[in-house]
Protein backbone atom coordinates (compact mmCIF):
# COMPACT_ATOMS: atom_id res chain seq x y z
CA UNK A 1 0.00 0.00 0.00
CA UNK A 2 1.15 3.28 -0.88
CA UNK A 3 1.79 6.23 1.46
CA UNK A 4 -0.84 7.97 -0.31
CA UNK A 5 -3.36 5.25 0.07
CA UNK A 6 -2.49 5.19 3.91
CA UNK A 7 -3.29 9.00 4.07
CA UNK A 8 -6.47 8.34 2.22
CA UNK A 9 -7.58 5.60 4.56
CA UNK A 10 -6.49 7.31 7.64
CA UNK A 11 -8.32 10.80 6.15
CA UNK A 12 -11.66 9.04 4.93
CA UNK A 13 -12.01 6.19 7.32
CA UNK A 14 -9.63 6.13 10.28
CA UNK A 15 -9.99 9.81 11.27
CA UNK A 16 -13.62 9.81 10.93
CA UNK A 17 -14.38 6.61 12.93
CA UNK A 18 -12.81 8.39 15.39
CA UNK A 19 -14.12 10.93 15.71
CA UNK A 20 -17.81 8.96 15.80
CA UNK A 21 -16.86 7.33 18.78
CA UNK A 22 -15.94 10.77 20.34
CA UNK A 23 -19.44 11.32 19.87
CA UNK A 24 -21.14 8.22 20.69
CA UNK A 25 -18.99 9.21 24.10
CA UNK A 26 -20.84 12.39 24.52
CA UNK A 27 -23.97 11.07 23.67
CA UNK A 28 -23.67 8.21 26.16
CA UNK A 29 -22.04 10.88 29.29
CA UNK A 30 -25.11 12.64 28.30
CA UNK A 31 -27.61 9.36 28.77
CA UNK A 32 -28.57 9.76 25.27
CA UNK A 33 -30.92 6.32 24.30
CA UNK A 34 -28.55 4.28 21.57
CA UNK A 35 -25.61 6.68 22.39
CA UNK A 36 -22.97 5.05 20.63
CA UNK A 37 -25.26 4.52 17.15
CA UNK A 38 -27.07 7.89 17.07
CA UNK A 39 -23.96 9.98 18.40
CA UNK A 40 -21.42 8.20 15.90
CA UNK A 41 -24.29 8.86 13.69
CA UNK A 42 -25.08 11.82 13.77
CA UNK A 43 -20.92 13.14 14.03
CA UNK A 44 -20.86 11.14 10.44
CA UNK A 45 -23.61 12.62 8.75
CA UNK A 46 -22.68 16.01 9.85
CA UNK A 47 -19.09 15.31 8.56
CA UNK A 48 -20.24 13.73 5.50
CA UNK A 49 -22.72 16.78 4.97
CA UNK A 50 -19.91 18.95 5.15
CA UNK A 51 -18.35 17.56 2.42
CA UNK A 52 -15.35 16.03 4.19
CA UNK A 53 -14.16 12.55 2.19
CA UNK A 54 -16.17 10.07 4.50
CA UNK A 55 -15.73 6.31 3.67
CA UNK A 56 -17.42 4.28 5.40
CA UNK A 57 -16.11 -0.02 3.90
CA UNK A 58 -19.56 -2.43 3.48
CA UNK A 59 -17.54 -4.69 5.82
CA UNK A 60 -18.37 -2.03 8.79
CA UNK A 61 -21.69 -2.23 8.33
CA UNK A 62 -22.25 -6.37 7.75
CA UNK A 63 -19.75 -6.37 11.29
CA UNK A 64 -22.45 -4.57 13.19
CA UNK A 65 -25.42 -6.24 11.98
CA UNK A 66 -23.77 -9.43 12.76
CA UNK A 67 -22.84 -8.50 16.45
CA UNK A 68 -26.13 -7.69 16.67
CA UNK A 69 -27.69 -10.74 14.93
CA UNK A 70 -25.89 -12.88 16.70
CA UNK A 71 -26.80 -10.75 20.52
CA UNK A 72 -30.57 -11.30 19.60
CA UNK A 73 -29.99 -15.64 18.38
CA UNK A 74 -28.47 -15.90 22.14
CA UNK A 75 -32.01 -14.73 23.73
CA UNK A 76 -33.99 -17.31 21.30
CA UNK A 77 -35.50 -19.68 23.07
CA UNK A 78 -38.73 -22.63 21.79
CA UNK A 79 -41.04 -20.08 24.08
CA UNK A 80 -40.39 -17.34 21.83
CA UNK A 81 -40.51 -19.26 18.51
CA UNK A 82 -43.68 -20.12 19.27
CA UNK A 83 -44.43 -16.80 20.29
CA UNK A 84 -42.87 -15.37 16.93
CA UNK A 85 -45.55 -18.26 14.81
CA UNK A 86 -48.27 -17.19 17.36
CA UNK A 87 -47.90 -13.16 16.04
CA UNK A 88 -46.98 -14.12 11.86
CA UNK A 89 -50.61 -13.16 10.68
CA UNK A 90 -50.43 -9.80 12.31
CA UNK A 91 -46.92 -9.55 11.22
CA UNK A 92 -47.75 -10.30 7.54
CA UNK A 93 -50.77 -7.47 7.82
CA UNK A 94 -48.34 -4.91 9.17
CA UNK A 95 -45.88 -5.42 6.39
CA UNK A 96 -48.81 -5.24 3.95
CA UNK A 97 -50.34 -2.13 5.25
CA UNK A 98 -46.98 0.02 5.59
CA UNK A 99 -46.43 -1.49 1.53
CA UNK A 100 -49.77 0.16 0.42
CA UNK A 101 -49.51 3.13 2.50
CA UNK A 102 -46.26 3.38 1.55
CA UNK A 103 -47.36 3.34 -2.40
CA UNK A 104 -50.33 5.69 -1.49
CA UNK A 105 -47.86 8.74 0.03
CA UNK A 106 -45.48 8.26 -2.61
CA UNK A 107 -48.17 9.92 -5.05
CA UNK A 108 -48.36 13.06 -3.09
CA UNK A 109 -44.16 12.87 -2.61
CA UNK A 110 -44.06 12.62 -6.40
CA UNK A 111 -46.19 15.78 -7.05
CA UNK A 112 -44.82 17.72 -3.78
CA UNK A 113 -40.78 16.86 -4.88
CA UNK A 114 -41.84 16.85 -8.70
CA UNK A 115 -39.95 13.83 -9.09
CA UNK A 116 -40.97 10.72 -11.83
CA UNK A 117 -43.97 8.55 -9.83
CA UNK A 118 -40.95 5.70 -10.51
CA UNK A 119 -38.90 7.40 -8.01
CA UNK A 120 -41.19 8.25 -5.42
CA UNK A 121 -42.07 4.95 -4.85
CA UNK A 122 -38.83 3.43 -4.39
CA UNK A 123 -37.75 6.13 -2.53
CA UNK A 124 -40.73 5.40 0.10
CA UNK A 125 -40.87 1.72 0.01
CA UNK A 126 -39.24 0.81 3.35
CA UNK A 127 -37.07 -2.17 2.00
CA UNK A 128 -33.97 -1.87 1.89
CA UNK A 129 -31.82 1.01 0.99
CA UNK A 130 -29.55 -0.16 -1.48
CA UNK A 131 -31.75 -3.12 -2.30
CA UNK A 132 -34.83 0.05 -3.23
CA UNK A 133 -31.87 2.58 -5.32
CA UNK A 134 -30.85 -0.50 -7.66
CA UNK A 135 -34.46 -2.13 -9.09
CA UNK A 136 -35.88 1.58 -8.81
CA UNK A 137 -32.88 2.19 -11.14
CA UNK A 138 -34.01 -0.68 -13.55
CA UNK A 139 -37.48 0.66 -13.91
CA UNK A 140 -36.73 4.74 -14.41
CA UNK A 141 -36.48 5.47 -10.48
CA UNK A 142 -33.50 8.11 -10.08
CA UNK A 143 -31.18 6.11 -7.77
CA UNK A 144 -29.19 8.98 -5.98
CA UNK A 145 -32.63 10.19 -4.85
CA UNK A 146 -33.88 7.17 -3.88
CA UNK A 147 -30.56 6.09 -1.72
CA UNK A 148 -30.49 9.92 -0.02
CA UNK A 149 -34.43 9.53 0.85
CA UNK A 150 -34.26 5.32 1.89
CA UNK A 151 -30.78 7.39 4.54
CA UNK A 152 -32.90 9.91 5.51
CA UNK A 153 -35.83 7.71 6.25
CA UNK A 154 -33.87 5.25 8.74
CA UNK A 155 -32.09 8.15 10.08
CA UNK A 156 -35.57 10.10 10.97
CA UNK A 157 -36.84 7.03 12.90
CA UNK A 158 -33.40 6.42 14.63
CA UNK A 159 -33.19 10.07 15.81
CA UNK A 160 -37.34 10.36 16.89
CA UNK A 161 -38.27 7.16 17.43
CA UNK A 162 -35.97 5.26 20.41
CA UNK A 163 -36.13 9.01 21.76
CA UNK A 164 -39.76 9.25 21.96
CA UNK A 165 -40.35 5.76 23.23
CA UNK A 166 -37.88 6.26 26.19
CA UNK A 167 -39.36 9.45 27.22
CA UNK A 168 -42.49 7.25 27.37
CA UNK A 169 -41.31 4.45 28.93
CA UNK A 170 -41.38 4.27 33.04
CA UNK A 171 -38.04 2.28 33.66
CA UNK A 172 -36.19 1.47 30.78
CA UNK A 173 -33.23 -0.28 30.83
CA UNK A 174 -30.58 2.33 29.73
CA UNK A 175 -27.91 1.97 28.42
CA UNK A 176 -29.31 -1.88 28.30
CA UNK A 177 -26.62 -3.79 27.96
CA UNK A 178 -24.77 -3.81 31.60
CA UNK A 179 -27.09 -5.95 32.69
CA UNK A 180 -26.17 -8.79 30.44
CA UNK A 181 -23.69 -11.47 31.60
CA UNK A 182 -20.96 -11.92 29.28
CA UNK A 183 -19.89 -14.87 27.06
CA UNK A 184 -16.98 -16.78 28.03
CA UNK A 185 -13.88 -16.73 25.33
CA UNK A 186 -14.84 -19.98 24.10
CA UNK A 187 -18.66 -19.40 24.12
CA UNK A 188 -17.83 -15.99 21.82
CA UNK A 189 -15.94 -17.99 19.77
CA UNK A 190 -18.22 -20.35 19.11
CA UNK A 191 -21.21 -17.48 18.39
CA UNK A 192 -19.17 -15.61 15.80
CA UNK A 193 -18.09 -19.50 14.32
CA UNK A 194 -22.07 -19.86 14.03
CA UNK A 195 -22.71 -16.23 13.02
CA UNK A 196 -20.13 -16.43 10.15
CA UNK A 197 -21.52 -19.45 8.82
CA UNK A 198 -25.13 -18.21 8.80
CA UNK A 199 -24.33 -15.04 7.29
CA UNK A 200 -23.00 -16.51 4.59
CA UNK A 201 -25.73 -19.14 4.23
CA UNK A 202 -28.12 -16.49 3.85
CA UNK A 203 -26.24 -14.38 1.42
CA UNK A 204 -26.42 -17.37 -0.97
CA UNK A 205 -29.95 -18.08 0.32
CA UNK A 206 -30.77 -14.55 -0.77
CA UNK A 207 -32.43 -13.30 2.47
CA UNK A 208 -33.13 -10.01 2.94
CA UNK A 209 -30.27 -8.57 5.41
CA UNK A 210 -28.52 -11.20 5.39
CA UNK A 211 -25.81 -10.74 7.84
CA UNK A 212 -28.54 -9.73 9.95
CA UNK A 213 -30.71 -12.59 10.04
CA UNK A 214 -28.10 -15.24 8.92
CA UNK A 215 -26.70 -15.12 12.52
CA UNK A 216 -29.42 -14.74 14.50
CA UNK A 217 -31.20 -17.89 13.18
CA UNK A 218 -27.42 -19.31 13.12
CA UNK A 219 -26.65 -18.66 16.92
CA UNK A 220 -30.27 -19.32 17.87
CA UNK A 221 -29.83 -22.82 16.90
CA UNK A 222 -27.15 -22.81 18.63
CA UNK A 223 -28.06 -21.70 21.95
CA UNK A 224 -31.44 -23.75 21.47
CA UNK A 225 -29.10 -27.17 21.43
CA UNK A 226 -27.19 -26.00 24.43
CA UNK A 227 -24.34 -24.96 22.76
CA UNK A 228 -24.23 -21.43 23.84
CA UNK A 229 -25.45 -19.69 27.02
CA UNK A 230 -25.00 -15.98 28.60
CA UNK A 231 -25.26 -13.11 26.47
CA UNK A 232 -23.50 -10.52 24.22
CA UNK A 233 -20.58 -8.37 25.80
CA UNK A 234 -21.92 -4.88 26.20
CA UNK A 235 -18.62 -3.96 24.69
CA UNK A 236 -19.57 -5.66 21.53
CA UNK A 237 -22.86 -4.09 21.29
CA UNK A 238 -21.52 -0.43 21.82
CA UNK A 239 -19.45 -1.18 19.08
CA UNK A 240 -21.87 -2.46 17.11
CA UNK A 241 -24.22 0.56 17.81
CA UNK A 242 -20.94 2.86 16.88
CA UNK A 243 -20.27 0.70 13.35
CA UNK A 244 -24.27 1.05 12.60
CA UNK A 245 -24.31 4.95 13.37
CA UNK A 246 -21.32 5.51 11.23
CA UNK A 247 -22.43 3.67 7.96
CA UNK A 248 -25.82 5.28 8.29
CA UNK A 249 -23.75 8.81 8.79
CA UNK A 250 -21.43 8.17 6.01
CA UNK A 251 -24.61 7.80 3.44
CA UNK A 252 -25.28 11.78 3.50
CA UNK A 253 -22.33 12.99 1.13
CA UNK A 254 -22.75 16.26 0.09
CA UNK A 255 -22.35 15.85 -3.31
CA UNK A 256 -25.43 13.57 -3.68
CA UNK A 257 -27.72 16.32 -1.49
CA UNK A 258 -26.51 18.66 -3.71
CA UNK A 259 -28.26 16.89 -6.70
CA UNK A 260 -31.53 16.33 -5.13
CA UNK A 261 -32.21 19.57 -2.69
CA UNK A 262 -35.63 19.45 -3.39
CA UNK A 263 -36.34 15.95 -2.66
CA UNK A 264 -34.20 16.09 0.55
CA UNK A 265 -36.24 19.00 2.06
CA UNK A 266 -39.89 17.93 0.61
CA UNK A 267 -38.81 13.93 2.17
CA UNK A 268 -38.26 15.13 5.57
CA UNK A 269 -42.33 15.81 6.66
CA UNK A 270 -43.19 13.24 3.92
CA UNK A 271 -41.24 10.43 5.95
CA UNK A 272 -42.30 11.85 8.84
CA UNK A 273 -46.21 11.40 8.19
CA UNK A 274 -45.24 8.17 7.48
CA UNK A 275 -43.59 7.42 10.39
CA UNK A 276 -46.50 8.54 12.28
CA UNK A 277 -49.09 7.37 10.47
CA UNK A 278 -47.21 3.74 10.83
CA UNK A 279 -47.36 3.92 14.83
CA UNK A 280 -50.79 5.16 15.11
CA UNK A 281 -51.68 2.08 13.32
CA UNK A 282 -49.63 0.29 15.91
CA UNK A 283 -51.41 1.84 18.78
CA UNK A 284 -54.86 1.04 17.64
CA UNK A 285 -53.79 -2.69 17.30
CA UNK A 286 -52.35 -2.60 20.75
CA UNK A 287 -55.95 -3.32 23.04
CA UNK A 288 -57.34 -6.19 20.25
CA UNK A 289 -53.68 -8.17 21.43
CA UNK A 290 -52.04 -8.93 24.04
CA UNK A 291 -48.22 -7.07 22.42
CA UNK A 292 -46.70 -3.99 24.65
CA UNK A 293 -48.21 -0.56 22.94
CA UNK A 294 -43.65 -0.32 22.56
CA UNK A 295 -43.45 -3.63 20.85
CA UNK A 296 -46.32 -3.21 18.26
CA UNK A 297 -44.72 0.72 17.37
CA UNK A 298 -41.06 -0.87 16.93
CA UNK A 299 -42.67 -3.69 14.79
CA UNK A 300 -44.90 -1.52 12.78
CA UNK A 301 -41.81 1.10 12.65
CA UNK A 302 -40.17 2.00 8.96
CA UNK A 303 -36.92 2.26 10.49
CA UNK A 304 -33.90 -0.14 10.30
CA UNK A 305 -34.09 -3.75 11.14
CA UNK A 306 -30.75 -3.66 13.09
CA UNK A 307 -31.47 0.20 15.15
CA UNK A 308 -35.35 -1.50 15.47
CA UNK A 309 -34.00 -4.33 17.27
CA UNK A 310 -31.46 -2.10 19.71
CA UNK A 311 -33.91 0.09 20.32
CA UNK A 312 -35.99 -2.69 21.56
CA UNK A 313 -32.94 -4.53 23.59
CA UNK A 314 -32.67 -1.11 25.33
CA UNK A 315 -36.47 -0.56 26.62
CA UNK A 316 -36.59 -4.06 27.78
CA UNK A 317 -39.06 -5.08 25.12
CA UNK A 318 -38.74 -8.68 23.24
CA UNK A 319 -36.21 -8.22 20.28
CA UNK A 320 -36.78 -11.32 18.70
CA UNK A 321 -40.44 -10.35 18.45
CA UNK A 322 -39.28 -7.02 16.56
CA UNK A 323 -37.13 -9.07 14.64
CA UNK A 324 -39.31 -11.05 13.13
CA UNK A 325 -41.95 -8.22 12.51
CA UNK A 326 -39.10 -6.57 10.64
CA UNK A 327 -38.21 -9.49 9.01
CA UNK A 328 -41.15 -10.18 7.59
CA UNK A 329 -41.55 -6.88 6.28
CA UNK A 330 -38.10 -6.62 4.14
CA UNK A 331 -39.02 -10.20 2.69
CA UNK A 332 -42.46 -8.96 2.00
CA UNK A 333 -41.24 -5.21 0.75
CA UNK A 334 -37.90 -6.42 -1.47
CA UNK A 335 -39.85 -9.43 -2.81
CA UNK A 336 -42.89 -7.61 -3.88
CA UNK A 337 -41.84 -4.32 -4.40
CA UNK A 338 -41.14 -4.64 -8.75
CA UNK A 339 -44.57 -6.82 -9.12
CA UNK A 340 -46.45 -3.64 -7.16
CA UNK A 341 -44.87 -1.33 -9.12
CA UNK A 342 -45.70 -3.40 -12.46
CA UNK A 343 -48.99 -3.17 -11.38
CA UNK A 344 -49.81 -0.03 -10.78
CA UNK A 345 -47.52 2.30 -13.13
CA UNK A 346 -50.21 2.44 -16.17
CA UNK A 347 -52.92 3.55 -13.32
CA UNK A 348 -53.68 7.58 -14.02
CA UNK A 349 -52.57 8.67 -10.82
CA UNK A 350 -48.81 6.80 -11.34
CA UNK A 351 -48.59 8.47 -15.00
CA UNK A 352 -45.96 11.07 -14.84
CA UNK A 353 -47.01 14.43 -15.98
CA UNK A 354 -44.73 17.16 -16.93
CA UNK A 355 -41.75 18.31 -14.96
CA UNK A 356 -40.10 21.47 -15.60
CA UNK A 357 -36.05 20.74 -15.46
CA UNK A 358 -35.05 23.64 -13.01
CA UNK A 359 -32.16 22.87 -10.71
CA UNK A 360 -34.33 21.62 -7.75
CA UNK A 361 -35.62 18.80 -9.67
CA UNK A 362 -34.99 15.36 -9.86
CA UNK A 363 -32.63 14.59 -12.55
CA UNK A 364 -34.91 11.45 -13.90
Amino acid sequence: MTTDAVRRMVWSLAGPFLVALVGGAVADAAGVPLPWMLGAGLVTGLLAASGWPVAAPRVMGRVGQMVVGAGIGLQISPAVAGRIVDWLGLMVGAAVFGLLVACLVSLVFARLAQVKAATAFFALLPGGVAEMANVGTRHGADPVAVAVVQAMRVALVVLVLPATLVGLTPDPLLPGFAVDEALAPDGLAIAFAAALAGAFLAQMGRLPNAWLLGPLLAVGMAAGLGLIEARMPGVLVGLAQALLGFVLGARFQREKLRQVPRVAVVALPVLGALGLVMALAALAVAPLVTLSDTTLVLGFGIGGMAEMILTAKALGEDPALVTAFQAVRAALVNGAAVALWLAVRHWPAFRDGPVRPTPMNDRS
